[in-house]
């Protein structure tokens, strides 16, 4: 069904993608494969600089396969936002890979309104709960079928922010000194415990396979600073790719004093801000945050606030909403890189938003299941052929961020993307359709439009047929 490199194969139907031992390393393992076999353009230059990966991967029974990827860490200032939406905004690797996997969903539509074979099929009665007329020519995920993120750095934003003791050496310190030190401070333990509102776990960790495995539970949503969280005492520090090209650094502090790894995310206005006060005082945890950079300032939202997102809306986007029944949750999400702290990611991706849907019935909050694989980890299993591939989308103090962005996804061939454009694109010129990549938003309504072209006006879903039709 897939081929070798791309996938884990064994007999259909025969299990699903929890039954696969070591499903974390399989996952980083074709990531980087599909990674190595795209064209060079917009690639790092070897041995100079490096640029983080992110892929989604389909799993149908015990098959995975990558169906979308993107690169990048770099974000346009909102004065070279585009009304028409020429420009990619967001060239993060996790936006991008998100936006590619956009267009692999339209593709897929496409093949079911025009009933070919599809991961979609139409809505049923049973489906619906009895309520198909309610929902006429919409289509849901065939049974089996689910999605998987994976990032090779933690996202920017809030799960970017935990604590660092000082004696563990600055940001700038070496990184295998962090990586020991992570290894003795990372919380794995070998049976779930149960979390107390007083407990200082904020979660319930599982050692499953070489990786860490959350059982996702209720915690306290966090949006106050981050010296009042006593579980912040042992976390350890990360290096995100977007907090790589912030200029802050940590400042001095006593010997046992603890400090935080700070992002250069900024706090958007009308919430909780930054006190920016010494040590674990500088940051507030749990709070929205826009991108980090110089220069002209970004409208875009931090990726861990984009994330978080996906685990209530889904990540299809209100334009597919319109043919697709149900919310399109990704089933697991797998980070790895030199240094990764699980907790912080749980935070910042699901345990913020859980308040907000224990408090409002009608929000539903996805969880996920996350797991973390350390470089170490990683080195150890089947990627040690890909060790160059994945040295060049982990993290590197020595090396430069590339400036170019890749995107691909099934059945189109991989962009490279520079501020927003097509790579090689005049800059000078107004953004138009010669200069843009195939998920910019303009093209990707384009295709919606086309998505509903292959559909008689008569079976359009509802909620597009007074657009479309008039009625």
């Amino acid at each position: 069904m897939l081929p070798a490199c791309m996938a884990t194969s064994m007999s259909q139907g025969a299990g699903s993608w929890r039954d696969l031992p070591n499903f974390p390393e399989l996952v980083a393992e074709a990531s980087l494969r599909k990674y190595k076999e795209l064209p060079k353009r917009g690639k790092p230059k070897r041995d100079e600089e490096w640029t983080p990966l992110a892929t989604v991967l389909c799993s149908e029974g015990m098959n995975v396969e990558v169906v979308a990827l993107g690169t990048g860490s770099k974000c346009i200032g909102q004065s070279k936002m585009n009304k028409e939406g020429w420009i990619v905004n967001d060239s993060h690797a996790e936006i991008v890979a998100r936006r590619a996997f956009l267009r692999y969903l339209v593709y897929q539509l496409k093949l079911a309104v025009q009933f070919e074979s599809s991961i979609f099929v139409p809505v049923s009665t049973n489906d619906c709960d009895g309520r198909s007329n309610e929902l006429p020519n919409m289509y849901i995920l065939k049974p089996g079928v689910v999605f998987h993120f994976f990032t090779s750095q933690m996202p920017c934003g809030d799960a970017s922010i935990f604590s660092l003791s000082c004696n563990e050496g600055s940001i700038k310190g070496n990184v295998r000194k962090r990586q020991q030190a992570a290894s003795t401070c990372e919380p794995i333990a070998s049976k779930r415990n149960k979390i107390s509102p007083d407990s200082d776990q904020d979660t319930e960790f599982v050692h499953k396979s070489v990786a860490t495995s959350i059982v996702l539970t209720t915690v306290q949503t966090e949006s106050v600073c981050a010296c009042e969280h006593p579980h912040l005492r042992d976390l350890v520090a990360c290096k995100s790719h977007a907090d790589s090209q912030s200029s802050t650094e940590f400042k001095p502090c006593r010997d046992g004093d603890l400090d935080v790894h700070r992002t250069g995310a900024k706090c958007v206005s009308g919430g909780l801000q930054d006190p920016k006060l010494p040590g674990v005082r500088y940051h507030t945890v749990g709070t929205l945050r826009t991108k980090p950079g110089r220069g002209d300032p970004t409208l875009s939202m931090s990726c861990s606030d984009k994330m978080m997102r996906w685990n209530v809306l889904g990540c299809q986007g209100a334009l597919l909403a319109h043919f697709i029944a149900h919310p399109v949750y990704f089933e697991s999400f797998t980070f790895s890189g030199p240094l990764l702290n699980s907790r912080s990611i749980y935070r910042a991706l699901i345990g913020r938003i859980k308040s907000t849907a224990t408090s409002t019935k009608e929000c539903h909050i996805h969880c996920p299941e996350i797991f973390c694989l350390s470089s170490d980890t990683l080195s150890a299993t089947s990627i040690s052929g890909l060790m160059e591939v994945f040295n060049e989308v982990t993290y590197s103090e020595i090396k430069k961020l590339a400036p170019a962005a890749i995107c691909w996804y099934v059945g189109h061939d991989s962009e490279a993307i520079v501020q927003g454009m097509r790579q090689g694109a005049n800059t000078r010129r107004d953004p138009c359709r010669k200069t843009s990549v195939s998920i910019c938003k303009h093209k990707v309504f384009e295709d919606f439009q086309d998505l509903v072209s292959c559909v008689s006006p008569a079976k359009l879903p509802s909620t597009l047929r007074c657009i479309f039709c008039g009625s």
